[in-house]
Formats: C-alpha cells, structure tokens, sequence
C-alpha cells in the first residue's frame, strides 16, 4: 500500500452561516475526500437539519479577489 499526503484549506469552518439555494445553512461537519490518482482535493458539507446528507458547494466570488478590485 503507498502512503498519499495532501495539504488542503477549507473556505468553511464548522459553525459557518452560508448562503446555500437562497437560504441561510449552518454547517454542522465538513467532509474532505482526497483523490489518490489525480491528487484532487473536494470538501462536502453537512447542514443543521439535514443529517447525514452531504453537499458539494460551488462558491461564487461576488464582490471579486483583492487583485480584481485593486
């Protein structure tokens, strides 16, 4: 068996208040799946009220990066 490491960051941290389908979400667990072939790296989500359903988020950047605004 190989031994595979990765370094990720989380835009989210449990506890969060997201915008998720027009509604506000709490997130409850986060789940990271690391991928050994392609070395690709996701992060699901559990919201407060849905148990043990996990979502993939696309996070929109609506105000822009510092360079874009610079």
């Amino acid at each position: 068996m190989k031994i595979n490491a990765f370094n990720a960051k989380c835009p989210f941290e449990i506890g969060d208040v997201i915008h998720v389908n027009g509604s506000l979400r709490k997130i409850t667990d986060i789940m990271c799946l690391h991928y050994c072939k392609s070395g690709k790296v996701e992060f699901r989500y559990e919201f407060h009220n849905i148990p043990n359903k996990y979502a993939q988020i696309e996070i929109i950047d609506v105000a822009g990066t510092e360079e874009q605004n610079a």
